[in-house]
């Protein structure tokens, strides 16, 4: 499983993050029905009583008071979840080519032509 070494890599936005391939796909295969952890957020669950949406939140988080829950998902729904074929129709995505993968800063030497059509407000 991937350690975080410095405490404050869970603080960082993600687009401060950088993707590992295979750091991704060695978490994702310790992902099983019986040790993840499931977040539902809705603004139908209730802190007045269960509804079709979801149980009734009866915990508040102490910074900002959001109503909340936590519970152990049942034994069954486990078994279940571990007894389900894979659906071939569920599959990720086809790689998107317009995505960089090199974030490297570059040199760029503006040229007098580009300077000249640039608004005077925007120059540096």
């Amino acid at each position: 499983m991937a350690r975080v070494t410095d405490p404050r890599d869970y603080l960082d936005p993600p687009s401060r993050r950088i993707y590992n391939q295979s750091l991704e796909e060695r978490i994702m295969a310790h992902i099983a029905p019986d040790n993840f952890n499931m977040y539902i957020s809705s603004l139908k669950l209730s802190t007045e009583k269960e509804t079709v949406y979801g149980p009734q939140l009866i915990m508040k988080e102490k910074w900002y008071n959001t109503p909340y829950d936590n519970r152990q998902i049942d034994e069954s729904d486990i078994k279940n979840w571990e007894s389900v074929d894979l659906d071939d129709d569920l599959t990720l995505p086809e790689t998107n080519p317009f995505i960089p993968d090199d974030f490297n800063m570059r040199e760029y030497e503006a040229s007098l032509s580009l300077l000249l059509l640039t608004p005077r407000k925007y120059r540096t």
